[in-house]
């Protein structure tokens, strides 16, 4: 069955356009009837489709990306085989562009680049929770989904050559000797084929990943895979000031920790890592933005500073000897006090000497602005008016200022 516009590869999916094709597999956008969406297909392609190893490792890219929970990583929503024999994987569609696009014109800002590495090592660390080592990290494989308001939101792509996981690392394929990766962005150890590569692989390919999104080129520029290995391994891996100028010290020495040969010096975690590189950079900020289909929270309103908030109501008093029972938690939700309860309870109180020297100072109204909405400014006022008149009942100057007033 050829790949065609129109063709039904299941019973949910359609095939609407080609969207890549590369040497191992070509990538499709797809009608999903099911969803009602559009969602990308992924074929592996003909020359390896009649590899078994191939095939497997097709699969455990399913599997591997389905096990790490990250909204970080791509969602895969169904694989399977064509009646041709064709194995595909069903991923959500992305709007966006590789990470590559965005360096071709020169070095990106440094804090720009430590937030896209600390979402990288956010899926990294949840990978790496579940003992799975991506092992082809590279900037073709760091999507960058338009979040909207010149945010970015990152996804981590291709885990077809992950190593370990659950029901993973029994059939990983990985044999000694076997190099699997992309040469520019392989660890020392990755390198040379070692079977005892782990999570420390990933940080050093994210970190020559960062080299070259500060620089705009590589740390490494050997011609041949020979001579590449050879300086991964003996040469000195140059500062990225020196390449950039305008990076610190700061981020030379996050630089020469996340990619040093001795992987027991590299950093203890991605998330390490990360907030090392925001450290480096100044781009401490608040979290990141969230996912494109995600629904920012709404921010409410409080009541700050305490000082400002209205005072507690009037306990409620007791019935009065002539019957009159006062209501005062129904009349404060509208922001009244019934005089009859300050005054039965002062008529109990003994008699005081009521000051005569000093007025009773009255506490300023507070004050509308951010702190404050109009509305609570209105209760706030009328609770501050409520105290006042109980403080003049209690006193017994309730009568002289209605007197006067009147």
């Amino acid at each position: 069955m050829p790949l065609l516009p129109g063709v039904r590869i299941s019973p949910n999916v359609t095939l609407v356009r080609p969207l890549r094709k590369g040497g191992m597999a070509s990538v499709w956008v797809a009608e999903h009837a099911g969803l009602a969406t559009q969602v990308a297909v992924k074929f592996l392609s003909p020359e390896l489709a009649a590899d078994p190893a191939s095939v497997a490792r097709f699969s455990r890219e399913a599997a591997a990306a389905a096990q790490v929970k990250s909204p970080h990583v791509v969602q895969m929503l169904d694989h399977g085989v064509t009646d041709d024999g064709f194995p595909f994987l069903v991923m959500e569609l992305l709007d966006g562009e590789e990470l590559t696009r965005r360096f071709e014109g020169g070095p990106l800002p440094p804090p720009f680049v430590a937030r896209v590495v600390a979402q990288v090592a956010r899926a990294l660390g949840k990978a790496h929770e579940k003992g799975i080592v991506h092992r082809d990290i590279k900037p073709d494989n760091i999507f960058l989904v338009d979040a909207g308001g010149g945010d970015v939101f990152v996804k981590l792509l291709d885990f077809g050559i992950a190593k370990g996981g659950h029901d993973v690392s029994a059939t990983s394929g990985t044999t000694q000797g076997a190099l699997f990766g992309t040469p520019h962005y392989m660890s020392p150890e990755q390198a040379i084929g070692a079977r005892d590569v782990d999570f420390r692989s990933d940080l050093w390919s994210l970190g020559m990943v960062a080299f070259e999104a500060l620089t705009g080129r590589r740390a490494v520029e050997g011609e041949t895979l020979g001579a590449l290995v050879l300086e991964i391994h003996t040469s000195d891996l140059p500062a990225p000031s020196s390449a950039n100028p305008q990076l610190s010290r700061a981020v030379d020495e996050w630089f020469f920790k996340a990619c040093t040969r001795d992987k027991l010096g590299r950093f203890e975690s991605a998330r390490a890592m990360a907030d090392a590189l925001l450290s480096a950079t100044g781009a401490r900020t608040s979290a990141p933005p969230p996912p494109p289909d995600a629904t920012p929270r709404s921010e409410v309103p409080t009541l700050s500073p305490p000082s400002l908030r209205p005072p507690e109501p009037p306990k409620r008093a007791r019935t009065t000897d002539d019957g009159w029972k006062d209501d005062v938690d129904r009349s404060n939700r509208v922001g009244l006090v019934n005089r009859a309860a300050p005054r039965a309870e002062a008529a109990r109180a003994p008699l005081r000497e009521a000051p005569t020297s000093a007025p009773v100072a009255l506490a300023p109204p507070p004050r509308v602005g951010p702190e404050l909405p109009a509305g609570r400014y209105l209760m706030a006022s009328l609770g501050l008016l409520a105290a006042t008149l109980a403080a003049l009942a209690a006193l017994g100057l309730l009568d002289r200022v209605l007197g006067t007033a009147r």
